[in-house]
């Protein structure tokens, strides 16, 4: 997401006396949106992409052994695209703020950003909303094709289970999105976490295939890696129809790196954007 530079959009600034955490993270999100909406061609290509990649995993799901899945019902299709929406929940946590803080960075008003009164947590979750937004959407389209249009089935009773498990997984990537950008803020370079993050909750966390496949060793890593236990959550929940009595043992262990890393991460990133006004490297690039 490309981001003119400011935390607030330029005309709309908000006198100290006056603003509100809320009031700045509207007017952020504001921003934000109208960023996102110029750019229609974007958008509808986004939508293809989507559409095209669920009816591959669509096709694939046919020929993909029913025995692999004993846990989910022998169900492929509706495994990835749980997969998929853990996906598009990481990308907003990862991507939100290290995509606003580098465009400031790139542009040369990440010190005048930071020089008003908007406060850091605020920046951050006002960073959020709007990608977020989209993200619901996106994920609406996914399983609104997949259920009306390619016959996908999901445990209604389950429901509840998904939902309760989207704050802390969504907190889980923005506390590692918050890391991401304090490396940015310090090194000046590219964002070092979101590729390794992806590639590994899709190749060692079970995203798009189950663990079970993986030699012995390899399963033991999974199951340190957090977006495991995200992911077995909303499999337990989506496809099994388990209640959050039944997962509490998952979900305590997502929720538990949720409260450690957030705010760990938030003071990294404070620390970090001290230490570049410090020497004086906050506004270059």
């Amino acid at each position: 997401m490309s981001a003119p530079s400011a935390g607030i959009p330029a005309g709309e600034a908000l006198p100290p006396e006056k603003s509100t955490p809320f009031a700045q993270m509207i007017a952020i999100a504001r921003r934000d949106f109208w960023v996102e909406v110029s750019y229609q061609f974007a958008l509808l290509a986004r939508f293809f992409s989507i559409a095209a990649s669920v009816v591959t995993y669509y096709f694939i799901s046919k020929i993909v052994d029913p025995a692999q899945l004993h846990g989910y019902a022998g169900r492929y299709f509706e495994f990835v695209l749980i997969g998929l929406l853990l996906g598009a929940i990481s990308s907003v946590g990862l991507g939100a703020f290290t995509e606003t803080i580098q465009a400031e960075q790139t542009s040369g008003t990440l010190e005048v950003l930071l020089a008003t009164p908007t406060a850091l947590p605020t920046l951050f979750i006002g960073s959020l909303l709007v990608p977020l937004g989209f993200a619901l959407v996106e994920i609406i389209f996914v399983f609104g094709v997949a259920i009306v249009a390619l016959g996908a089935d999901f445990q209604a009773k389950g429901m509840l289970t998904a939902a309760l498990a989207m704050p802390p997984t969504l907190a889980l990537f923005a506390a590692i999105g918050a890391i991401s950008a304090s490396f940015i803020v310090m090194s000046k370079r590219g964002d070092p976490f979101t590729p390794v993050v992806t590639q590994s909750t899709n190749f060692l966390a079970g995203a798009l295939f189950p663990i079970a496949v993986l030699p012995g060793v390899l399963q033991g890593v999974a199951h340190i890696l957090p977006p495991f236990y995200a992911l077995q959550v909303l499999r337990d929940g989506l496809i099994n129809g388990k209640s959050v009595t039944d997962v509490a043992g998952d979900y305590a262990i997502l929720m538990a790196f949720a409260i450690v890393l957030l705010p760990l991460s938030l003071i990294a990133l404070k620390k970090a954007l001290r230490v570049a006004r410090v020497t004086g490297t906050l506004g270059s690039y």
